[in-house]
């Protein structure tokens, strides 16, 4: 994150520096020297190039500069993994609170020691990340699975709505009007009061919020992506709730985006045959139990394998980088959820597909309407999904930062194979089902 803050003159005069953020302990460098370094390189470039520095970078480090009237200079160093448009933005900060503060009225020679509260205030706020605190509360805890119920419950709720919302409504229709209106405020509650208790928990008890809010920092820029080093674990409380998400929206919208494809699960597929012949096992349809075995198998492949992979290609696998990436993934799948829905037979019914009459199914799939209805949204939201990943990822790889481009090829053409592979031995190779129920 940031390293040093310096506020001097351009030509080499100290008003005020800080070198130790956020608990870190001060470096050996001589700031002094360093001002003096500073001041000659930015003095020459503007005399030689005619042109200002404004980004300085060295191996591990980035100095962002901010030159004011009166030749004043501010420089901050900052880890090269952080986001140059919030690196900038922190400047810009500092150097508006620094003008609040003492406006022009400046001496040479004035040291500002008083400025320190103001500048530690503005990290703690911009770089909250390295400040969440490291546990969490049973408070947390119950909000946690009050958001992984909630979840599981609205896939099923919305995704099924002709069986909880539609169907209802329409029968309370031959009871009468007061039946009518006891129906919907009914549905109404149902749909309005989860959402509602969940937010006000979120944001008015738990700080389980802090997930949610890094995860919408990081999709409207995902170089922040490197911001996940630095925070506590019980930030994966957001990928498991995705992976619940993922799973129910799978269940309810019946089909499935896999690899380079897509599958839809007709109704006629609960009852397909196993080897055996018995389509049930405990009262629970086994095609179900063969779905969800599939689905951990493919979840796996993208927080296990995918990250694993890259970490040996790039040399950088150890907890942090493994924590950061299930951190990186999770929130990611928030691009990838919408092209499950549209995979599904609820949504390509809602279109106005039959994705269950096999007659009509083959020729609808084939058609230019089907092409731009279902199959393009699929594919440029795995595109987003990937496009969120490859360069989230790309920002907590420390070490071999130049393989990071043919390891993450390398590890995702290896995930996607290994999902058709998965996929292929479950449904289709005859092993457990008859491969003739499975339609593409």
């Amino acid at each position: 994150m940031i390293k040093t803050l310096i506020i001097m003159t351009t030509y080499g005069q100290i008003f005020y520096s800080k070198q130790t953020f956020l608990g870190a302990e001060a470096g050996d460098e001589d700031i002094s020297l360093t001002a003096g370094l500073i001041s000659a390189i930015y003095s020459m470039t503007s005399e030689t190039q005619q042109q200002k520095i404004t980004e300085l970078e060295l191996e591990d480090l980035r100095l962002v500069f901010r030159e004011l009237p009166g030749e004043k200079l501010f420089i901050i160093t900052v880890d090269k993994r952080m986001d140059i448009a919030d690196a900038d933005d922190l400047l810009g900060v500092m150097v508006e609170a620094f003008n609040k503060k003492y406006g022009d009225d400046i001496m040479d020679g004035l040291i500002l020691n008083d400025f320190e509260p103001v500048a530690d205030e503005i990290v703690a706020d911009k770089l909250w990340y390295a400040t969440t605190e490291k546990s969490i509360k049973p408070v947390d805890i119950g909000a946690s699975i009050l958001l992984f119920l909630t979840f599981l419950f609205y896939p099923t709720w919305l995704l099924s709505g002709d069986d909880w919302i539609i169907n209802p409504i329409k029968e309370s229709l031959n009871d009468g009007l007061f039946q009518l209106i006891v129906t919907s405020i009914v549905i109404g509650l149902m749909t309005a009061v989860p959402i509602t208790l969940l937010i006000y928990i979120l944001s008015r008890i738990s700080k389980i919020s802090q997930t949610f809010r890094f995860a919408s920092e990081f999709l409207r820029r995902p170089t922040r992506g490197g911001y996940a080093e630095v925070l506590p674990s019980w930030f994966l409380i957001f990928p498991i709730a995705m992976c619940l998400l993922f799973g129910a929206v799978i269940y309810s919208g019946r089909g499935l985006q896999y690899g380079l494809t897509a599958q839809t699960f007709s109704p006629g597929l609960d009852n397909a045959l196993t080897i055996e012949g018995n389509p049930e096992i405990f009262g629970i349809k086994i095609f179900w139990l063969y779905v969800f075995s599939y689905l951990v198998f493919y979840l796996a492949t993208w927080f296990i394998f995918m990250p694993v992979l890259l970490g040996f290609i790039t040399q950088n696998f150890n907890w942090t980088f493994i924590k950061s990436s299930w951190i990186i993934i999770g929130i990611s799948m928030v691009g990838f959820i919408p092209a499950q829905i549209i995979a599904g037979i609820t949504f390509q019914e809602a279109l106005g597909f039959h994705p269950t009459d096999g007659g009509l199914f083959p020729n609808e799939a084939v058609s230019l309407e089907f092409l731009f209805k279902v199959l393009i949204p699929i594919n440029l939201f795995l595109f987003v999904f990937i496009f969120l990943l490859g360069v989230g990822m790309s920002q907590i790889v420390s070490k071999n930062r130049n393989r990071y481009p043919v390891g993450f090829g390398i590890a995702l053409f290896a995930t996607l194979a290994i999902q058709n592979f998965i996929f292929f031995f479950i449904f289709n190779s005859g092993t457990f089902f008859n491969p003739l129920f499975i339609q593409g």
